[in-house]
Order: structure tokens, then C-alpha cells, then sequence
């Protein structure tokens, strides 16, 4: 079942590009915790709640939901119809799952539209998340295309959440290389309030 969304568009060197929602709507400090961390209360968004409860506390039961909305969101915006492959943006951090990859593969399923998730890779082991934006560009390179495409095509890329683009950004440089994608169009599932 489709939760309410917000949605956002968001620019870079795709096509079309959109975030279904902020992440979190409100967040308030709550101090420091034993080991100097600042800690926060934070109110997220219906969609950025079921982000964070799949990615970091592995509630498995709520991709149908995340894939439900981003159908929905989907259905509801013709010029991103023409899609038929999904590419999930590659991870920095290992992780015994990729919930971007889950949601990308859930997603092609329920489309009944091809994903490959070993197109594209991150070679760097720094991770973006908590780096300033200048930090971030000196990543670029980092993503690199390791499957030619095999037919002519619209590309999906989906990622779990947008900060500056960087990333984003770089997987589409290394697609744009191929000469048989044809439309890039870019989904997140939720962005941060930076941007």
C-alpha cells in the first residue's frame, strides 16, 4: 500500500529526475551521547520512515511498501513511462544487503521490466555520507560502467537517498558513455533537506 508523498524535483545530468520525499520533515538536538556523537529527535517524512526502518533496523516487511509507493508515484507521471531497465546507484559501504539494490530489483519485478545491479560500480572505499560538498566532487571517477548496454533503452536509476547529486551525477556520466541508453531518469526515495 502507497504511503503519501511529496515529491520533489531534482536536478543534475539525467533527463528527468525526482525525490518522492525530504527524508526528515523536523529534527531536534538532543545533546551529546557517551562517545561525543550529537543526537537528534527526528521526525521523517511517511516514505523517509519506511527508508529507515528497511535500511537500518533490516525491516524486510517494508519494501512492499516502498515499491508500492514509487509505482504509484510512477503511474502517475507519463513521462517517465517509456523505462525498461532499472539500475540501482552501487554502494560505497558493504553491507550483508544492499537496500537499494532490494528496492531495485522489487521494483523491476513488479514492473516486469529488466534491473541489473552489476552495471555500475563504486571504486572508491570513501564513503559520501557526512562529506561537504567540495569533498564530494573530489569523488568524481569513483562510479565506472562495467556492462555495455546490448539493446537501445530508457534507464531507470534508483537510489535510496539524495544529498548533493554527486553520485548521481557520476553514475550518469559513466551511462551517458553508451551510446545505447537513450533517457536517463533518476528516482530517489527520499532527499535530504540540504539541497
Amino acid at each position: 500500500m502507497a504511503v503519501e508523498i511529496h515529491p520533489i524535483q531534482i536536478w543534475g545530468n539525467w533527463d528527468l529526475g525526482f525525490s518522492l520525499d525530504v527524508h526528515v520533515v523536523k529534527s531536534i538536538p538532543l545533546g551529546e551521547d557517551d562517545y561525543g556523537h550529537q543526537q537528534f529527535s527526528n521526525t521523517r517524512s511517511a516514505i523517509g520512515e519506511l527508508l529507515y526502518q528497511f535500511k537500518y533496523k533490516q525491516r524486510y516487511d517494508y519494501l512492499q511498501e516502498i515499491v508500492d509507493t514509487i509505482i504509484s508515484f510512477l503511474d502517475t507521471h507519463s513521462e517517465m513511462k517509456g523505462v525498461n531497465t532499472i539500475l540501482p546507484v552501487p554502494p560505497t559501504k558493504n553491507r550483508g544487503y544492499q537496500p537499494t539494490f532490494e528496492i531495485a530489483d522489487k521494483l523491476a519485478t513488479e514492473l516486469n521490466i529488466f534491473c541489473c545491479c552489476d552495471v555500475l560500480e563504486n571504486v572508491s572505499q570513501v564513503e559520501a555520507k557526512g562529506l561537504s560538498f567540495d569533498e564530494k566532487k573530489k569523488l568524481n571517477g569513483s562510479i565506472i560502467k562495467r556492462k555495455m548496454a546490448t539493446r537501445r533503452h530508457n534507464t531507470l536509476l534508483i537510489d535510496d537517498l539524495y544529498d548533493t547529486g554527486t553520485t548521481l551525477n557520476q553514475c550518469v556520466n559513466a551511462l551517458r558513455q553508451d551510446p545505447l541508453i537513450d533517457k536517463i531518469y533518476v528516482l530517489t526515495v527520499t532527499k535530504t533537506k540540504n539541497q
